[in-house]
């Protein structure tokens, strides 16, 4: 007896989703250097604005991690109404 071991999948899977995601690469790469910036400064000053620094590095990274935002796609579920 033969065993059908081939996935069929319905929706498209995460590689097939990430075709688009190119144009934000460099954004977030940037966002993460820029994070890390702040944060190695913030942690040199050992200071109110040092702490100030590490937390601004901290949202940056964040920010970055999150990716785009998916109402982008449909500038309808954004417009005022």
């Amino acid at each position: 007896m033969r065993i059908n071991l081939v996935q069929h999948r319905d929706r498209p899977n995460g590689c097939d989703r990430a075709e688009g995601m190119s144009e934000w690469d460099a954004e977030r790469w940037l966002l993460v250097l820029a994070a890390n910036v702040c944060v190695f400064a913030g942690f040199r000053r050992r200071s109110f604005t040092g702490l100030l620094l590490i937390i601004a590095g901290r949202m940056l990274a964040w920010w970055a991690t999150l990716g785009p935002d998916p109402r982008l796609d449909d500038p309808a579920s954004v417009a005022p109404e």
